[in-house]
């Protein structure tokens, strides 16, 4: 039980570096002149609306996932993040 808390524990704090390691790419790109031909992708914390409180937030999700490809995209590589680390 103890050791599950601890796996648990140690996939947020992955999932945190993650999202800080992202932020310092976002910074990185802002010193970057923007005319320059890189396209600036937008970093999402998917886990900011987690877990879903009421079925309003669950509509916002899903308006979210369905309407914002990126999204998706960040959605899908978290979860495979989390099931690969529980395996």
């Amino acid at each position: 039980m103890l050791l599950i808390l601890l796996l648990k524990k140690l996939i947020k704090l992955d999932l945190k570096t993650i999202t800080v390691e992202k932020h310092v790419k976002l910074i990185a790109w802002k010193k970057v002149p923007q005319n320059t031909a890189l396209e600036q992708k937008q970093i999402i914390d998917i886990f900011q609306d987690l877990p879903l409180k009421n079925m309003n937030n669950l509509e916002l999700m899903e308006q979210k996932l369905s309407s914002n490809v990126f999204y998706q995209n960040e959605m899908i590589n978290a979860l495979n993040i989390l099931i690969l680390q529980s395996l």
